[in-house]
């Protein structure tokens, strides 16, 4: 969601848990800072894969304590997030999240997957598609 009068980013990561009303929970960056501040360990890398896990809209607003930096705050040393609406690969493997499932480097596996992308527009092979479009 946008931005507070008071500029604060109250969008967040829809969790399958759900509060006492049966409402899916959000996972924002205050609570991403909180559960720090309880003790919780942060993954070593976060993969946040989702349409805007950046809150490109609250960023753009003035408010720079969106989900991503407060992963990195609170002990996260990697994080992968979008701005844009995350294309699905169309090939069998993506090294995205095979890195994430590994427990591999993920700016390596980012890399890999933006070099291998743009190889296939420049290239203009039949294989290139939208996923392999400099914006994304």
């Amino acid at each position: 969601s946008p931005p507070g009068a008071d500029m604060s980013s109250r969008a967040g990561l829809v969790l399958a848990e759900v509060d006492r009303a049966g409402a899916p929970q959000l996972l924002t960056a205050g609570r991403v800072i909180r559960l720090a501040a309880d003790g919780t360990t942060m993954p070593a890398q976060a993969l946040l894969l989702a349409c805007d896990s950046s809150n490109l809209s609250a960023s753009a607003a003035g408010e720079w304590l969106t989900i991503a930096p407060a992963m990195l705050a609170a002990g996260s040393a990697t994080v992968v997030t979008t701005l844009y609406p995350i294309l699905d690969i169309t090939s069998d493997h993506d090294p995205i999240m095979a890195a994430a499932v590994e427990g591999r480097d993920l700016r390596a596996a980012v890399r890999t997957l933006q070099r291998t992308a743009t190889a296939a527009w420049d290239s203009g092979s039949k294989r290139a598609d939208l996923a392999d479009t400099p914006l994304v």
